[in-house]
């Protein structure tokens, strides 16, 4: 059991590891296509696998050590986090050669994807109440890891001079409100089923704004100290089109497919 445990924590940090080199691949490939030299590393988005898999190492360790899951089950989990990477993965080298039409019949076709806690609860390795206890002690994590960046990103862009520190307070109120939102609109569907939590967040999706938005309107920042902030991550997205920012992702979203 003791080997099983150190091969997860060994996992964990070799995802890590390939995370660190992703990001600086990143960085290298915006100089090249012409990122502006002062533009700072975009707000997180969606965690990348390294960061999900020390993530829930983290909360499953603590689990155990309150004596809230066994080591066993623990480390099941981590084999089937690490199965669903594998299967992602493959869907989207599946995707890589179809004409955008032919991956949205795909889309359309696929079965609703669950997630690997999900499928634990169905497979008995865990019960219904330990994956939402999971789920919401990665959800906290995500949220306090995205605060800090969040934070730090502000500082650094008042440092430079891009905004100034009451331009970085209303950005920070703003999102403070819009987290807190998203955390009610949370509540709401909790007891939902998968399918039916994702049906209602496609639903809502459309009504979303960025939260910046407000400060835009109203002539606190900018368009482009806006996109210096929360950098638009997609070529050709324009700001009032939700959901591809470089903002902190909705907390309902992110925790929605554990």
């Amino acid at each position: 059991m003791q080997e099983k445990h150190r091969f997860n924590r060994i996992l964990a940090a070799a995802l890590i590891s390939v995370f660190l080199l992703v990001s600086a691949g990143l960085a290298v490939a915006g100089d090249a296509t012409g990122a502006k030299p002062d533009s700072v590393a975009a707000c997180p988005n969606v965690a990348e696998p390294g960061e999900r898999a020390a993530a829930l190492q983290s909360v499953l360790d603590k689990l155990v050590a309150e004596k809230a899951l066994t080591q066993e089950q623990a480390d099941k989990l981590v084999s089937y986090f690490k199965t669903q990477l594998e299967q992602r993965k493959a869907q989207r080298e599946q995707m890589k050669n179809l004409t955008p039409e032919q991956r949205q019949a795909l889309r359309k076709e696929a079965p609703l994807r669950k997630g690997f806690l999900d499928q634990a609860v169905d497979d008995k390795i865990i019960t219904q109440e330990q994956a939402q206890a999971i789920k919401e002690a990665l959800r906290e994590q995500k949220q306090h890891s995205r605060e800090a960046a969040f934070q730090a990103r502000l500082a650094e862009l008042v440092k430079r001079g891009t905004i100034s520190q009451s331009q970085a307070d209303a950005a920070w109120a703003a999102l403070q409100t819009h987290w807190q939102a998203q955390r009610a609109e949370l509540e709401k569907i909790k007891e939902l089923s998968a399918e039916e939590r994702m049906n209602y967040l496609r639903s809502k999706s459309a009504e979303k704004q960025h939260p910046l938005q407000g400060l835009i309107d109203n002539g606190t920042l900018t368009q482009e100290q806006a996109e210096q902030i929360c950098p638009v991550q997609k070529t050709g997205c324009k700001m009032k089109n939700p959901g591809r920012k470089g903002c902190p992702r909705n907390p309902a979203r992110s925790g929605s497919n554990a």
